[in-house]
């Protein structure tokens, strides 16, 4: 999700943000969630990825199709130096075609 979406950009965001949440509420979300995790090595870099998604936004916001949002985090590693990126995003895609494992691939 790109900026020039910023009330939907925002909106990823805090659906996936963790400040402020008590852990009661965290064990609930993450029984809706899932996640992904893969790390590669090549190119003299080492990057992990790791994709969250969510189907509990389709209802809460208007966008036509949507069906699942994701939170994806790249740590990358050249020469000893970490750096971290994180994206959003959103498919029409259900959980049952595209789930956390392959939803980056789709």
């Amino acid at each position: 999700m790109k900026a020039h979406q910023p009330d939907l950009l925002e909106t990823l965001a805090a659906e996936f943000a963790t400040d402020g949440v008590s852990p009661w509420e965290r064990k609930i979300v993450a029984a809706e969630r899932q996640t992904a995790s893969s790390t590669t090595q090549a190119h003299g870099r080492l990057e992990t990825r790791t994709l969250i998604r969510s189907t509990s936004l389709r209802d809460d916001v208007e966008w036509p199709d949507l069906a699942q949002a994701f939170k994806l985090t790249r740590q990358r590693t050249v020469r000893g130096k970490t750096t971290t990126e994180v994206t959003y995003g959103i498919t029409s895609l259900p959980a049952e075609q595209a789930d956390a494992s392959t939803l980056p691939t789709r």
